[in-house]
């Protein structure tokens, strides 16, 4: 009768001696690492090197760069580079562009232009439509001077008389405005005193009434000297002048 015996291997068991190449085969063998590095002797192919990223020092050759994607990163987010970017691509997203600028650089795309917190995209100059496509506010303040005033009736003015007292010493009179009123057609020459030179002319029609507003500073000549009137024609005459004198 034979006699059988189960042994168990509850316990791993002392390997005495080499171990062939069948027995270290016949079974797989478990390596713990623990946070260790392990010596590899032998090439490792493609697929062993493509299953872990491998930290790469030192500089990469012209094929080594281009055998993969380069992952570059812009504003913390990143981007996968595989060759020259395009227009489309230049333009998908703003860049930070810092330097200079050509004139074709900047004429390439249109330019953001900030007027008190408004956005304006500007292309170009702007065309006389575009100009008067928004009203634009204009106003007017009026004089920069108080003007004083003095009117003058006459039955006959043919003979000149005072429109304005002599000004300060040392300034000339400025006519601001002159209203012109007579019940007989006839023209009026304004002058200045003593030289009685000519500083303009006004006619009216018998009756009428006729208004001059000089929109710059109409300024007699010669200091301290009044501005008068004289009629071509007698008649009743009613001259208000507006003036203010200044050196």
């Amino acid at each position: 009768m034979k006699l059988g015996v189960n042994v168990e291997r509850a316990e791993p068991l002392d390997v005495m001696g080499p171990l062939t190449d069948a027995q270290l085969r016949a079974a797989d063998v478990a390596v713990t690492l623990d946070s260790e590095s392990v010596a590899v002797t032998g090439p490792l192919t493609d697929t062993e090197l493509r299953a872990t990223a491998v930290p790469v020092s030192g500089p990469l050759t012209d094929t080594e760069l281009r055998a993969a994607d380069v992952a570059v990163t812009l504003d913390s987010e990143s981007v996968a580079v595989t060759g020259p970017l395009t227009d489309t691509e230049l333009r998908a997203a703003a860049v930070a562009v810092s330097g200079p600028l050509t004139d074709t650089e900047l004429r390439a795309a249109d330019v953001a232009v900030t007027l008190d917190s408004e956005s304006v995209a500007v292309t170009g100059p702007l065309t006389d439509t575009e100009l008067r496509a928004t009203a634009v506010p204009v106003s007017d303040a009026g004089a920069a001077w108080v003007s004083s005033r003095q009117t003058t009736t006459s039955a006959d003015m043919t003979g000149a008389a005072d429109l304005t007292p002599a000004p300060e010493s040392g300034d000339k009179i400025v006519v601001d405005d002159v209203i012109l009123s007579a019940d007989t057609a006839m023209y009026v020459d304004f002058i200045e005193e003593t030289s009685d030179t000519l500083i303009f002319r006004l006619f009216v029609p018998a009756g009428g009434t006729a208004q001059f507003s000089p929109r710059a500073k109409l300024q007699l000549p010669t200091a301290d000297k009044k501005l008068r009137g004289d009629a071509s024609a007698s008649g009743n005459v009613a001259i208000l002048v507006l003036y203010h004198s200044e050196a």
